[in-house]
């Protein structure tokens, strides 16, 4: 059907009742097409609505050949459903990235816009411009240049979206889509081209017209092929790709190079819409510029966080023990509030650990970290020291409160294990090595006493 209606279309003058019966024919063929691979392919919900939609995209303008071709008088109606196309289309490829990506990929949309920004100044010098000062034209005639040009803008922003969102390596079903749509976008810029090459008939012209459009039509029925394929986005939501990154470029440079050959050839007789495109582009630009810096941000307070935390059981680990000891003591310092610090060791865990294995003595010391953390202020901290050894610091609490809370953290050490702890309060002049050592000292002498216990420093 497809190799048919492309025949038909360039081989022969595009008049005749049969010509609209085939390129109807063929769009009507690739809508239900789309509708039963989907069904073949087994696609999810999410995956059949966009899809559908692309569906009524085809078979909506391709009612317009018939119309076009068998009505006596068609008034408005073809072009109508030929400006309904692309807009149909473009509200299903945003369906399908949104679905797809699960989320608001902000990134991708800001890229699309600065692409389409920089492109739209094309299509107001080279179609919309035109359309409107042209001498004598009626509203109509001014109406639908303007709306297929706002409409193809549309389509050809989704269009991006959609192969921002996919990233480099996107998939078969991806790469025809985005050729189909192309074609649908080139059909309609036949005529402008062929104003600026005029060695080129204009029977081919409308030959070209009407088969760049079946071309457009047989693709997106193959795409149709491989619906999750062409659905899912792979892409890195703020990464950018150096295709991509080159797409941008030149995006971001049609205004200034429209600006310099205009520039060389005065007057400069498109500089309103030009300083608008280079405004809206370089403000987009500025967008993205901020959502690098705040994900730059967001990824330098994730590494330090991950810097201070311990991988296995998720408390604080020995650095951020050491910072905030120290800040600790200086509050301390200067407050004159008691401060007391701890070590917690579990008792026989090497044996805990022939025993069960060593998954199960990794599970022992995220149970006890948690269960341990769940009884502690938020202006306390658990630290992991070392191995089966842990750390506590408790600012503002003295020597029998510290003991108190840690009886109740040995009440709760999950699978019936018991710990030995040590506690010094700090006398007001010593380092934190000196009091940590005070602290290990009374550790050592509670295990020496029998484990399962709590047990005072000396006095420094």
């Amino acid at each position: 059907m497809a190799l048919g209606g492309l025949a038909s279309s360039i081989l022969q003058p595009p008049i005749g009742f049969w010509l609209p019966v085939v390129q109807t024919g063929l769009a009507w063929t690739a809508s239900a097409t789309i509708l039963i691979e989907l069904r073949v392919a087994g696609a999810t919900r999410d995956v059949r609505l966009p899809w559908s939609i692309l569906a009524a995209a085809v078979a909506v303008p391709g009612s317009s050949f018939l119309v076009a071709g068998l009505a006596t008088d068609p008034g408005l109606v073809p072009a109508l459903l030929q400006l309904a196309g692309p807009l149909i289309a473009a509200v299903g490829l945003i369906l399908m990235v949104r679905t797809s990506s699960r989320r608001a990929d902000w990134a991708a949309v800001v890229d699309a816009l600065i692409v389409t920004a920089g492109i739209g100044l094309v299509f107001w010098l080279l179609q919309i411009e035109p359309a409107l000062d042209e001498p004598g034209a009626t509203r109509p005639e001014q109406f639908f240049p303007l709306a297929f040009a706002v409409v193809d803008l549309m389509l050809f922003a989704s269009t991006v979206l959609l192969l921002r969102t996919t990233g480099p390596k996107a998939g078969l079903g991806t790469r025809i889509m985005t050729a189909a749509f192309g074609l649908f976008l080139l059909a309609d810029w036949v005529p402008t081209v062929a104003e600026f090459l005029p060695v080129i008939d204009d029977a081919w012209v409308a030959r070209l017209a009407a088969a760049l459009p079946l071309a457009g039509i047989s693709l997106l029925g193959w795409a149709a092929r491989y619906p999750r394929e062409a659905a899912g986005p792979v892409a890195d939501a703020d990464g950018v790709s150096v295709p991509q990154f080159g797409g941008l470029g030149v995006a971001v440079l049609i205004a200034p190079v429209t600006l310099f050959v205009q520039a060389t050839n005065p007057p400069v007789s498109d500089g309103k819409a030009i300083a608008v495109s280079s405004a809206i582009i370089w403000s987009l630009v500025l967008v993205r510029v901020m959502q690098l810096l705040q994900r730059s941000q967001r990824a330098t307070r994730q590494v330090r966080e991950l810097s201070l935390r311990d991988p296995l059981t998720g408390v604080a680990n020995r650095r951020a023990w050491t910072e905030r000891l120290n800040a600790a003591l200086e509050s301390a310092r200067r407050t004159g509030k008691p401060l007391t610090v701890g070590i917690l060791d579990l008792d026989h865990f090497k044996l805990y650990n022939d025993l069960h294995g060593h998954p199960a003595g990794d599970l022992l010391l995220k149970e006890a970290s948690a269960a341990w953390s769940e009884q502690l202020r938020e202006t306390d901290t658990l630290a992991r020291y070392g191995g089966e050894e842990f750390t506590v610091l408790l600012p503002g609490v003295s020597p029998g409160e510290a003991a108190q809370i840690l009886d109740r953290l040995r009440q709760v050490t999950p699978d019936r294990a018991t710990f030995s702890a040590g506690l010094a309060a700090w006398t007001g002049s010593e380092t934190a090595d000196e009091l940590v050592s005070r602290a290990d000292a009374a550790l050592y002498r509670a295990k020496q006493s029998g484990r399962n216990r709590v047990c005072g420093a000396s006095p420094a």
